[in-house]
């Protein structure tokens, strides 16, 4: 199961909301200005694109590319927390969906390569500093509360050992 018409609707808005979500941990992980919380999302934007330009073997996230290009983003509850402080431990939650989905309708190589895509997305998230120019950044030496961040994200999605193989690279 790897293209949208074999999810139900809530499922598939977990799974095509998943970058978004990955970058509203990271983003709610430290108290950023205005414009380089902006920046970040544009991050995730620039990595869904580079993505799209360079192919993926991952059906799933083709199809997720594809959805997104036509223009359709998902749905999401109405109880979603108003509160800011909230917001992070709500999506961390998603998080924690999206991993118990894959891991129940996915094949595990197309589970793996889209939790190993959001984990890249992250990375790119993090690069963002907080000047808002894009360098290259380790993650290891990327700020304390970001790198609690991509662990608690990683914890989430079920990704130790990608975000672990990503910081050994």
């Amino acid at each position: 199961m790897t293209i949208q018409s074999d999810y139900h609707r809530h499922e598939w808005d977990l799974i095509l909301g998943a970058p978004g979500l990955v970058a509203l941990v990271l983003i709610q992980a430290h108290p950023y200005r205005q414009q380089v919380a902006h920046q970040k999302m544009c991050a995730v934007i620039a990595a869904i694109e580079e993505t799209r330009s360079q192919g993926s073997a991952s059906e799933l996230i083709r199809s997720v590319i594809s959805t997104e290009r036509a223009g359709q983003s998902p749905l999401w509850p109405t109880e979603y927390p108003r509160d800011l402080g909230d917001i992070r431990l709500w999506a961390l939650y998603a998080c924690r969906q999206v991993a118990t989905l894959l891991a129940q309708k996915v094949p595990d190589a197309e589970a793996e390569a889209y939790t190993h895509w959001l984990m890249r997305i992250a990375q790119r998230v993090v690069t963002v500093p907080e000047d808002g120019v894009f360098q290259p950044c380790d993650p290891v030496g990327c700020h304390r509360r970001q790198r609690s961040a991509l662990e608690d994200l990683a914890a989430a999605l079920d990704a130790q050992s990608i975000y672990d193989r990503m910081r050994a690279s």
